[in-house]
């Protein structure tokens, strides 16, 4: 009697930071899980008791994405490290601030204490395209609205 058997193992993919170009400004390849957040951090000379200083924290879109440090433009060295932002049962929530509408008229964060997700689109009358995403907008908000999500 002969017994076969097959065993499919999930890869796990393995965080990475690697560094693509020696030219300046460096480009960075990230790899991780895709839909995470990331912490890029950049230090010209490790020795220094503070030397490192967040460059970017970025969402990855999908599994690899390259990245471009324009800060590194002109430094003989740069040393790079990131890490993932652990997963929190706590949402981000923002500070109050205060922005001017369309129309001209303050409003402040804190008058929308009581909702559950908030929105905020900028744009500008000027700016190529925005005319094309009105009705993305409309459909997202017509989409969300109804699970407690409020679209400035």
């Amino acid at each position: 009697m002969l017994l076969s058997f097959t065993v499919a193992l999930q890869a796990h993919a393995i965080d990475s930071l690697t560094i693509l170009s020696g030219t300046s400004p460096k480009k960075i390849q990230i790899r991780g899980e895709a839909g995470r957040d990331y912490v890029i951090q950049g230090s010209s000379d490790l020795s220094a008791a503070n030397g490192w200083e967040i460059l970017e924290q970025l969402t990855l879109p999908q599994a690899m994405v390259e990245w471009i440090d324009m800060g590194s433009t002109g430094k003989p060295q740069r040393f790079y490290r990131m890490s993932k932002v652990p997963l929190s049962d706590h949402p981000l929530t923002a500070t109050n601030f205060r922005l001017l509408d369309q129309q001209g008229k303050s409003t402040e964060l804190q008058y929308y204490s009581n909702e559950r997700v908030i929105v905020l689109i900028f744009s500008d009358d000027y700016c190529a395209g925005t005319e094309e995403i009105v009705p993305t907008i409309k459909k997202l908000r017509d989409q969300f609205s109804s699970q407690g999500w409020l679209f400035l």
